[in-house]
This record gives structure tokens, sequence and C-alpha cells, in this order.
């Protein structure tokens, strides 16, 4: 599952976000991508026999909520950067990780001052370019202003790049960690989780957290 996010999924969104930004995808087709893969995760997840979901409460933000040692997946800025972070969701579901995630159609301000009250352990910051290193620098120094005292980290979705040259160009906005591919995010948020609630038997049976998916990008194509 891992292997088909990282080497299929987030390579078809990297593709399409390009095509968009040269003019070669029309916004509406781009909009039939982001939903056709919106609901092919979730229908990964359903199906998935390691997953145990609530009923969908798609009404509510999933900023509204809160995770006594959850991990906030925070969509830097449009539908792509939120279908990475429901994968990585997924991901961290399975290993029954409380995990939500932030729907881009939610309003920022909000969302930004849930946190403040929430019980969130981290954030993670998820960008695919064209919005990489611009919506994470702008997330990031907001997300440090709300909630000092939690990590923060980001997942900027570019195989070809590395930690290191990313995290040098982020200077001065860099995230506690990041990642660029979903397998390292979940190492590294395991690693997180552990040092929380160290003990496996309390890991194993916890319930996982709210998904919540956003049902903004297929009203919109509705409305076109």
């Amino acid at each position: 599952l891992i292997a088909f996010y990282d080497e299929v999924l987030m390579p078809a969104l990297l593709m399409a976000g390009e095509d968009r930004q040269h003019n070669a995808l029309p916004e509406a087709r781009q909009l039939l991508v982001i939903q056709a893969t919106r609901e092919l995760v979730a229908e990964l997840v359903r199906r998935d026999p390691a997953c145990s979901l609530p009923a969908p409460t798609s009404d509510t933000p999933a900023a509204e909520g809160t995770a006594a040692t959850g991990i906030w997946l925070i969509p830097a800025r449009d539908g792509g950067d939120e279908i990475a972070a429901l994968a990585l969701n997924h991901l961290l579901l399975r290993r029954r990780i409380d995990s939500l995630v932030t729907p881009v159609a939610s309003t920022r301000p909000e969302s930004l001052a849930a946190l403040r009250h929430a019980g969130a352990l981290a954030t993670v910051v998820s960008a695919l370019p064209p919005s990489a290193l611009s919506g994470v620098r702008s997330l990031v120094r907001r997300l440090r202003h709300h909630a000092p005292d939690r990590s923060h980290f980001a997942g900027v979705w570019q195989r070809n790049s590395t930690r290191e040259e990313l995290m040098t160009r982020l200077r001065g906005d860099e995230p506690a960690d990041l990642f660029t591919t979903l397998e390292a995010a979940v190492e590294r948020l395991e690693r997180v989780n552990r040092a929380v609630d160290p003990t496996p038997e309390s890991a194993a049976s916890g319930l996982p957290g709210p998904i919540v998916l956003s049902t903004a990008p297929s009203e919109k194509i509705a409305a076109k």
C-alpha cells in the first residue's frame, strides 16, 4: 500500500498539478481528477481490514474535533495537498495512530484557532508542488504562532528533492522535521506516537481517530 501511494498515486497527482500549472489541464478536469482520486483513497480505506472507521461526518470539519494524542494533517493549499494528507491518514490508521485531516475547504483562521484548544500531539503540513515550499513556509509560521508547544512537521512530496535541500530552503521557517515520501512520514510519526504511548498493548488496542472526507470538490463540480 505504501508503495502504491508513494510510487503511483503521488506521481500521478504531481503530473496533474504540473499539467494544470502549464495550462495543459483545464480546471474542470483537474477537479474531476481530485474527486476521483479522493474517492479511490476513501474506497481503499473502506475495504482495508486493518482500518475501523466511525460513521462519516463530512458536515463537521476535522479541525473542530480534538484528539488527545492525535496528529493533525493539514493541506497547504489545494485538493492535491489534501489527497496526500488523506493517503497519509490511511497509513496512520492502519497503525492505530490517531490522526485526522483538516479539509482544505475549511476556514483557515477557524482551524488554526481550534488547534490552540485541541489536545493534538503534532501537526503535519501536506504540500505538493506548486504549493510546496511557499505553502509550508506560511503554514508552519502560523502554526508556531497558534500552537508553540506542539511539534510541527511537513510533508513536501517531491521524491526528486532531498530532505536536507528542502530544509535549507526553508531556513527560518523550517518544521521540526520534513518528509518527501509517505513511507518516511509514517516511520517518523510512529516514533512520535510511541514517545507518548510506548506500551505496545495500548497502541494495538487503541481506536483510530476520525477521518473526515470533505465533499467540497464534488460540490464545485456539481455547481459547474
